[in-house]
């Protein structure tokens, strides 16, 4: 059976490493917001999104950081789309 997975669009693959720290319970959600500059970056309520995090941690989903920066126009939009259709 494949492996089940959570993709998120508002964490750069680069920082998978703050993601999977915050999975493992190592890391605040305070400290993370501020790492990954989502409040900047980003904006959203984050409550809805701590929820899903939290849902995949009790039940041992991976959760994969899809973003790779800066997007203009639907050729940024097609390269994101890529590398995180490989990275899935």
């Amino acid at each position: 059976m494949a492996r089940l997975s959570l993709g998120i669009e508002f964490v750069y693959t680069r920082q998978q490493d703050l993601l999977d720290r915050r999975q493992a319970g190592e890391l605040d959600d305070d400290t993370l917001l501020r790492r990954l500059h989502y409040r900047e970056e980003w904006g959203y309520p984050w409550d809805g999104y701590r929820d899903l995090l939290d849902t995949a941690r009790r039940l041992g989903v991976r959760v994969l950081a899809l973003d790779v920066g800066p997007r203009q126009g639907f050729d940024g939009l097609r390269r994101r789309d890529e590398h995180a259709a490989r990275r899935i």
